[in-house]
C-alpha cells in the first residue's frame, strides 16, 4: 500500500473511531447536536457529492464506516459494563481507608447501587431526614435552576408522545429547559421513568395556575427536607399542589423530582 493509501486509511479510521466511540458511551442527547454539526464537515472529509470515485476515496470511507461501526460496539460495551467506572471492591476499599467500618462501606453501596435504605439510618434519623439527606447529597438534580414559560408553546406532549420527541423539543429549547432534561436522563436511567418526569415537569413549568406567587411557600424547603415537609409545601399552594403531590406519588422518588420542579419553578439565589 501507497503513502497516499495508508494516509487515506488512517485519516478515515482515524475520525471513524472518534466519532464511533463517541456515540457508544453516552446517551446524552448532546451527541445528535453535536454529530449533526459537523455532519457537513464528514461529508466533505469523506468526499460526498464531489462526483469522483477513486481509490484514495474508496479506502477512506471504507476505514471511517469499518471503525466507527467497531468503535459504537466497543463504547457501547463499555458503557454497558460501566469499566471506565471504579468496581464496587474498589469503592468499599475507598470507603474503608477513609475510616468507616466494611458495615457502613457496604450500607453506602446497597444504597448507591440498588437503592436499598438500611434500616440503621432511619434509627439515626429518627424519621426520613436522615434518608432525605443521603439522597440529596447522591443527586445531581438539584444542580437545575428555574426554567422559562416563554419557551412553552414550542411543544404539546400527551401520552403516546416518544421519548426521543420529547428529549428532542425540550433540549433545544435553552439551557435552561436542557440542564433539566440531561439531569433527568442522568439520574434516571429507565426511558420510561424519564418519559414520565419529563412530561409531569413540562406540565406544571407551563401550568397557567403557577404563576411565582407559589414560591414564597416553596422557597422555605430545600435539599436537607425531608419527603412530608416539601409535600406539605406543596400542598400549601392550592388545588394545583394537591394535584403536584399526589401525581408525583406515582413517580419514582418523588421528593427529588418535587425539589427539582421547585428548583425550575423558583429562583431563590
Amino acid at each position: 500500500m501507497d503513502s497516499n493509501k495508508r494516509i487515506a486509511f488512517f485519516s478515515g479510521a482515524g475520525l471513524g473511531l472518534t466519532v464511533g466511540l463517541f456515540m457508544g458511551l453516552t446517551v446524552s442527547p448532546v451527541v445528535g447536536v453535536v454529530i449533526g454539526a459537523i455532519a457537513s464537515s464528514l461529508a466533505i472529509f469523506l468526499g460526498f457529492g464531489d462526483g469522483e470515485h477513486t481509490q484514495i476515496k474508496s479506502i477512506r470511507i471504507g476505514a471511517f464506516g469499518l471503525i466507527a461501526a467497531l468503535s459504537a460496539l466497543l463504547g457501547l460495551y463499555i458503557r454497558a459494563n460501566n469499566l471506565l467506572a471504579p468496581s464496587l471492591q474498589q469503592l468499599k476499599a475507598e470507603y474503608i481507608e477513609v475510616g468507616f467500618s466494611e458495615e457502613e462501606a457496604l450500607s453506602f453501596l446497597k444504597f448507591k447501587e440498588f437503592g436499598i435504605i438500611d434500616e440503621s439510618w432511619r434509627m439515626a434519623g429518627g424519621d426520613s431526614a436522615a434518608i432525605s439527606t443521603v439522597q440529596a447529597g447522591t443527586s445531581l438534580l438539584f444542580n437545575a435552576s428555574r426554567v422559562s414559560k416563554e419557551k412553552c408553546d414550542k411543544f404539546e406532549f400527551d401520552e403516546f408522545t416518544p421519548l426521543k420527541i420529547i428529549i428532542n423539543n425540550l433540549t433545544f429549547l435553552d439551557d435552561e429547559w436542557k440542564i433539566m432534561t440531561e439531569e433527568v436522563i442522568k439520574n434516571f436511567p429507565d426511558e420510561k421513568d424519564q418519559r414520565d418526569i419529563l412530561i409531569f415537569l413540562s406540565d406544571y413549568i407551563c401550568d397557567d395556575r403557577l404563576n411565582g406567587a407559589e414560591c414564597s411557600a416553596l422557597n422555605s424547603i430545600n435539599d436537607q427536607s425531608d419527603l412530608p415537609t416539601v409535600q406539605q409545601a406543596f400542598r400549601s399552594i392550592g388545588e394545583v399542589g394537591n394535584e403536584i403531590v399526589n401525581r408525583s406519588s406515582e413517580l419514582t422518588r418523588p421528593m427529588e423530582i418535587l425539589m427539582l420542579l421547585k428548583n425550575t419553578l423558583c429562583d431563590d439565589k
